[in-house]
């Protein structure tokens, strides 16, 4: 049993463009379900985009800045509290020593 590798009798006969035309129309009735295919490849790449931005900005916003620790920063970008003594009433006065620290067991 002898094996042919290639032969000229097996190879398609026409210029390279018309047998790329005729096997892109043997496709044709499948040309839905090739767009859905683009649709869902696009997709994907951009559902794999997001772990990676979504490190990006934790690895941003955790990573202190040239001018301090993160702890500097944290306490520069905290709201400053102002009470006025006068108007609170015995209870939050109260509330109010004991949430800073202060009070008689300091």
């Amino acid at each position: 049993m002898r094996m042919r590798l290639h032969s000229n009798q097996d190879r398609p006969r026409g210029s390279k463009r018309r047998i790329f035309l005729r096997a892109v129309g043997l496709f044709a009735p499948f040309r839905w379900h090739f767009a859905a295919l683009l649709v869902l490849i696009g997709a994907t790449a951009t559902l794999n985009l997001a772990p990676a931005l979504l490190i990006a900005r934790i690895v941003t916003e955790v990573t202190p800045a040239p001018g301090g620790t993160i702890r500097e920063q944290s306490l520069q970008q905290a709201p400053e509290v102002v009470v006025d003594a006068e108007s609170l009433t015995a209870e939050e006065a109260v509330a109010a020593d004991a949430g800073s620290g202060g009070g008689a067991g300091s």
